[in-house]
């Protein structure tokens, strides 16, 4: 799927989703809890407080991206406890070099040419980037035993191919298959069984 049609296709999936509060409700957790019989919570992902095997559906969309490894492990386990026997787990995320957004002349790929602390220079707290890969997170997943149901990886353009082929890479990165590299987001559907 090129990249563009994939971010129509999000954004057609979540347009869908769109929600009017009507006056009546305070809020948008009484709304979804009347409208969809959905209980939304706010908590740390890490240590929800809810009990093992609670919770039927855990989604995220591109927040992964922004967290530390350790603490992704912690969540990761976290979601393990709490989801149901073959409940689901959506996650979206996003491996691109977020300055790209705000800056045309930066690749997608732009970050993977700093070592660690070059790239702490650039790594602020405020949006901080993990910059983990598509074979990173598939072994994050794995070792907290859930069960991948499906992976969507969207595509890229030719001329990004082109952009990191040519890119000088980071040593931690020379690792990497050029394919792993090159995924610019994914969308996982997980289970636990």
């Amino acid at each position: 799927m090129a990249p563009l049609e994939c971010q129509a296709q999000i954004q057609d999936s979540l347009s869908k989703l769109s929600i009017t509060i009507p006056s009546s409700f305070s809020s948008i957790q009484q709304c979804l809890k009347h409208t969809f019989n959905i209980s939304y919570h706010i908590k740390d992902a890490a240590q929800t407080g809810f009990a093992d095997n609670e919770v039927d559906c855990i989604c995220s969309y591109s927040v992964l991206e922004h967290i530390p490894i350790d603490s992704i492990r912690r969540i990761f386990s976290e979601c393990y406890r709490v989801l149901k026997p073959n409940g689901r787990i959506v996650f979206l995320i996003d491996y691109q070099d977020h300055y790209s957004y705000f800056d045309s002349n930066l690749s997608i790929y732009n970050f993977l040419r700093f070592s660690p602390k070059e790239w702490e220079k650039y790594n602020c707290s405020l949006h901080y980037q993990n910059r983990l890969r598509h074979s990173d997170f598939v072994g994050l997943i794995e070792e907290s035993g859930l069960r991948i149901l499906e992976c969507r990886s969207c595509g890229v353009s030719m001329e990004q191919e082109r952009e990191l082929k040519t890119m000088p890479l980071a040593d931690e990165f020379k690792k990497y298959d050029f394919d792993d590299l090159k995924i610019p987001v994914d969308i996982f559907i997980l289970t636990k069984e």
